[in-house]
C-alpha cells in the first residue's frame, strides 16, 4: 500500500483534484481552451482519472445539438474516438481523434418560462480513463465538439464551464 518515491510516502488510492475553470482569463469562454497545470504536486504513478462538468449555454435551445463530446490532451493519449461515416451502409472511418475524456449531455431546468440548457457530465455518467503516469504537459487543452456531426466542430455557443478532473493514484 506504500511505496518509497523521492523521499516521500506515497498511498495508493489517494486522489488529486484540479479545477479547470473557464471564467478565469479574459474574454468569453470558447470550446477550445489551453490551461496551465502545475502536475509536480502529483507523485509518479498509474492514475484513474474521472471527471465532472457543468457549464452554462447562452442559447435557451439547442435544438438537435444535445450532446458534446469532450477531449482532453495532457500530453499523452490514453484513450480514442472513432468516428463513422452515416451517410453510407459501411460505416468507414473518416477520422480518428486522440485524448477522449468523455461525453457531455445537455440538461435543462424550468426558470419562470423558459427552459435554461447546460452541459453536464457526473462521474457516472462515464468510465473512468486510466494513464500510465502522470501528466507532464503544463499547457493543458480542453476542446468540445458537437456529438451530432462528422466534421468535429466546436461547439457553440457555450458558456462559462466548470471541469473538474480527478486523478486517483492505482
Amino acid at each position: 500500500m506504500f511505496s518509497q518515491n523521492n523521499n516521500n510516502i506515497v498511498k495508493k488510492g489517494r486522489t488529486y483534484n484540479f479545477c479547470l475553470n473557464s471564467n478565469f482569463g479574459t474574454g468569453a469562454p470558447t470550446a477550445s481552451t489551453k490551461f496551465f497545470v502545475d502536475w509536480s504536486i502529483m507523485p509518479e504513478g498509474e492514475y484513474k482519472v474521472t471527471f465532472t462538468f457543468t457549464s452554462a449555454i447562452t442559447a435557451t435551445d439547442l435544438g438537435s445539438v444535445t450532446n458534446a463530446v469532450l477531449y482532453l490532451d495532457v500530453g499523452q493519449g490514453s484513450t480514442s474516438m472513432i468516428e463513422a461515416s452515416g451517410t453510407d451502409n459501411t460505416y468507414a472511418n473518416i477520422g480518428q481523434r486522440g485524448s477522449f475524456l468523455g461525453c457531455l449531455r445537455q440538461t435543462s431546468y424550468l426558470n419562470t418560462a423558459d427552459f435554461v440548457t447546460y452541459l453536464y457530465a457526473d462521474t457516472i455518467s462515464n468510465p473512468p480513463v486510466y494513464l500510465f503516469s502522470r501528466p507532464r504537459n503544463t499547457s493543458v487543452s480542453v476542446d468540445i465538439h458537437t456529438s451530432s456531426t462528422t466534421t468535429n466542430a466546436n461547439f457553440s455557443p457555450i458558456g462559462a464551464y466548470v471541469l473538474t478532473l480527478s486523478f486517483e493514484l492505482q
